[in-house]
């Protein structure tokens, strides 16, 4: 959304300066009018490209981006001004975040459990095996600096483990607050 948003307030339109909130509008006016549920992100990018360009919607070019950013996995140029004075990007190792399994754990399901055990992944490494009975399970998704806490049940016994949920790290970009700007500032945008 943040390069969507971009790419509109930067067009220079008479409608840039609202940004995609405007086009996201747009939709759900579409949907309320025609009494639909849902509609393909296609018709976002359409409402993006025509608040873009009126008269020669760029469509086909919001389209082939988003296609390469989302499903070919590249990518999307964002301006160091995207998300405003008060956030910077910074370039940093960043660490992604590997359980080493599956987790099949029902949502509000009493019992966890796991499937799909990487044998080379972090869960083996510190101990978990295929055949482990799952009785605790407590990480966070997507945190890969939190330790992941396990209680099995292997031959009668209660396994106490802990690990790092990390995988191989890779250089990416992350926004951090700009120290520089003050609270103020940030509050009054």
């Amino acid at each position: 959304m943040a390069w969507l948003d971009a790419n509109i307030r930067g067009s220079g339109s008479s409608l840039s300066r609202y940004g995609v909130d405007a086009a996201l509008r747009m939709l759900v006016a579409h949907a309320v009018a025609d009494q639909r549920r849902e509609l393909p992100l296609s018709a976002l990018l359409h409402e993006a490209a025509l608040q873009i360009d009126a008269e020669h919607p760029p469509e086909a070019e919001l389209n082939e981006a988003f296609g390469h950013g989302v499903i070919g996995g590249q990518r999307l140029a964002l301006g160091a001004d995207t998300f405003g004075p008060c956030f910077r990007p910074r370039t940093r190792k960043l660490r992604r975040f590997e359980l080493g399994f599956v987790d099949t754990t029902a949502a509000g399901g009493a019992r966890p459990s796991l499937a799909a055990l990487d044998p080379a992944g972090p869960a083996a490494k510190a101990g978990l095996h295929e055949d482990d009975e799952l009785l605790v399970l407590d990480y966070l998704h997507g945190d890969a600096e939190r330790e992941v806490e396990l209680s099995v049940r292997r031959a009668g016994k209660i396994v106490e483990l802990r690990y790092a949920p990390t995988g191989a790290s890779a250089r990416g970009i992350q926004w951090e607050r700009d120290p520089r700007v003050s609270e103020l500032e940030c509050l009054m945008l």
